[in-house]
């Protein structure tokens, strides 16, 4: 594991975990399975169980894809007027592709970003018991 006193780029994590690699090191991946996180990190030993990003990462990946798609539906409704059929044809498997392809990408960087604040709160918790005297 990487010292805690290193300092690191604030986007480093977030870039890793875009490309689903440890925010830790950017070797080991992060995820075993399509949506699985690994328990750990296979290069450095980062633990990764204690991080969760819960349903963030979906609805993310709605709101990316919404402002993506639906602009380009009513664009094409617009200009060309085509029959309902061809749109549930185009639109409907090009909504679902897009939401596959950007959810674990998206989960990998909201994970990372969980894991910041995990350490910030981490960090918290032990200089208010140092500063309490406990």
């Amino acid at each position: 594991m990487l010292p805690a006193s290193e300092p690191r780029a604030r986007g480093d994590a977030r870039k890793r975990g875009g490309r689903m690699r440890c925010p830790n090191c950017g070797q080991g991946r992060l995820f075993g399975r399509f949506l699985k996180v690994a328990d750990h990190c296979p290069a450095c030993g980062e633990v990764f169980s204690h991080h969760r990003a819960d349903d963030f990462p979906a609805y993310l990946v709605i709101v990316i894809v919404g402002h993506l798609l639906v602009p380009l539906a009513l664009g094409i409704e617009v200009a060309y007027g085509p029959p309902l059929w061809l749109h549930a044809v185009i639109w409907l498997p090009l909504t679902a592709i897009s939401a596959v392809a950007l959810l674990q990408p998206v989960k990998g960087a909201s994970r990372c970003c969980c894991r910041r604040q995990h350490s910030a709160r981490r960090r918290l918790r032990s200089f208010t018991a140092v500063k309490s005297g406990l």
